[in-house]
């Protein structure tokens, strides 16, 4: 871990996030900047090792608070619901009679 670089960077990274919180560019046109990028560049680096904290941060809240594991578990369950719906638009069934082919769905 290199703190050194994520704060070399932290006012690009900022100026980064803050671009994109009032749409003065799109997400995407930005990301795909960023990712043309040779992954030597520093912004690239620093976001890939902020990306890694925030994801260990995360993970360490998960196992840890049971708050955390019910809400997941229960978006989880809102969209495993929501895909046997039967809705064709989300990949519920499409004809009568046809069975589902998601082993969640009963």
């Amino acid at each position: 871990m290199n703190p050194g670089l994520i704060a070399g960077q932290w006012e690009t990274i900022q100026r980064f996030l803050v671009t994109i919180k009032l749409n003065h560019a799109l997400p995407s046109t930005l990301l795909r900047r960023l990712t043309s990028y040779a992954s030597h560049h520093p912004l690239y680096q620093a976001l890939g090792k902020l990306d890694r904290i925030v994801r260990t941060t995360f993970l360490l809240q998960y196992m840890h608070q049971e708050e955390i594991r019910r809400r997941v578990n229960h978006q989880l369950t809102k969209v495993e619901n929501m895909h046997c719906s039967g809705s064709p638009a989300v990949g519920g069934r499409t004809k009568p009679g046809q069975k589902r082919t998601n082993p969640v769905c009963k």
